[in-house]
């Protein structure tokens, strides 16, 4: 089993947003969530300077959900193979 920072790493290190200083933080923003996925994103973070960044990051206008859920998309195709029912939700 993969460790919250290998996962983090593998779904969103490809992640463009113009700036590789934004991936890195979007890979540890992404790696504190599947740490505790329940919490808010305010207590996700052992620092209040890290979930400011993760707001910040989240404010940038080259931060869309889209340039965010692309290279997990790319992954789960590359990995699918073939045909396969991908269902998902928004709520």
């Amino acid at each position: 089993m993969e460790s919250e920072q290998q996962w983090a790493q593998v779904n969103f290190g490809n992640c463009q947003f113009g700036d590789k200083r934004r991936t890195k933080c979007m890979v540890q923003v992404a790696e504190q969530v599947a740490a505790n996925p329940s919490a808010s994103l305010s207590t996700q973070h052992e620092k209040w300077g890290d979930s400011k960044a993760a707001y910040r990051l989240l404010d940038r206008e080259k931060v869309t959900f889209e340039a965010v859920a692309r290279p997990h998309w790319e992954l789960t195709r590359r990995k699918a193979r073939g045909r396969c029912l991908v269902i998902g939700g928004t709520t």
